[in-house]
């Protein structure tokens, strides 16, 4: 009789080893890192459908925080990046700040608008504020050396040099076309981003 519970004892310790065993067997298989082989033929990064959808519904821009301190404004935070074409806009309405993009010989080869932000509401009632960061998206048909800023109703400030910017990126990209040259003229967005002349 003892002897029959102390086996019935000893099966059920046992299968809770095995148990207990089994699954840290199975936590130690999963934690091991596996390599696992994709079916088809490495893509070309020049060919690949992704890639080139990116590039041809993107282009190249100067992107910014513009801090405006009254009626002085300062392109901060330079950095070049591709960005959608949707963000391609411009507008000649007088309310907005307006930023152009030149090149060394001075010709514009970029702009964008953007709202000031001035105004805002607190507590319902309406405030001015002097001082605002705004973020900025420049559009680029080629590389520009300078961006000019123009504040609603006043006179464009003197131009500020984005050579340095440029300088860094067309050395770690040659090959992008705002370091290589202007887009053709049969650009899809040519003439979305051309400055009307």
């Amino acid at each position: 009789m003892l002897a029959g519970v102390f086996v019935r004892k000893l099966c059920h310790k046992l299968t809770k080893l095995s148990i207990a065993g089994i699954l840290f067997a199975s936590v130690i298989a999963l934690a091991q890192p596996r390599t696992m082989r994709l079916p088809g033929p490495i893509v070309d990064p020049e060919n690949d459908p992704v890639n080139v959808d990116v590039v041809t519904n993107s282009v190249s821009a100067l992107v910014m925080r513009l801090e405006i301190r009254g009626d002085d404004a300062t392109p901060t935070n330079l950095l070049v990046a591709r960005v959608p074409v949707s963000m391609v806009d411009f507008s000649e309405d007088p309310s907005l700040i307006v930023i152009e993009a030149l090149d060394r010989n001075g010709v514009l080869v970029g702009r964008t608008s953007v709202s000031d932000r001035k105004m805002y509401a607190r507590d319902g009632e309406p405030v001015i504020a002097t001082n605002r960061v705004i973020p900025v998206v420049v559009p680029l048909l080629s590389r520009p050396d300078e961006v000019r800023i123009a504040l609603p109703g006043l006179v464009a400030q003197p131009p500020t040099s984005v050579k340095q910017t440029f300088d860094a990126y067309c050395t770690d990209f040659p090959t992008d076309e705002i370091c290589s040259g202007a887009p053709p003229d049969d650009s899809p967005f040519f003439n979305l981003l051309r400055p009307p002349t």
